[in-house]
């Protein structure tokens, strides 16, 4: 009977490599699973970036917001002035008019003086014929 001793090394052979299977699968799922472990703490560290981004751009959301609502005043306030301004350059046009008025009504009667024009100039003539060295 020599065809059992070839089969008999085989056994034997497989029996010694049996107990180093089972061993070779066990390092391969740990070797998974440390793998899997880093990815998985390297992916939490991202969502906290990500996290930490989504709250900085809430904030800045609230911000430009605030812009917003602060340029819409301005831009009010500007109309307000711009209408203010037209008010005023009216009134301008308005005085000149009447100060002119005045000053005709003025040269025509000269015995009354409602522009006090010729107050300045008699104060200037007055002072143009006084010595202009200081008494002592």
């Amino acid at each position: 009977m020599t065809t059992p001793r070839p089969h008999l090394g085989l056994l034997l052979l497989g029996a010694l490599a049996l107990p180093a299977l089972p061993a070779c699968v066990f390092n391969d799922i740990r070797t998974e699973l440390e793998s899997a472990n880093v990815k998985l703490a390297d992916t939490e560290q991202r969502l906290d970036e990500v996290t930490r981004a989504n709250e900085q751009l809430e904030a800045l959301q609230l911000r430009l917001e605030l812009l917003d609502s602060i340029n819409e005043t301005l831009a009010s306030i500007d109309t307000t002035l711009t209408s203010t301004d037209l008010t005023l350059t009216k009134l301008d046009d308005h005085l000149a008019s009447l100060r002119k008025t005045i000053s005709n009504i003025d040269s025509t009667i000269p015995l009354l003086s409602f522009s006090g024009d010729d107050e300045e100039e008699d104060e200037e003539v007055e002072t143009e014929g006084e010595d202009p060295t200081p008494a002592e």
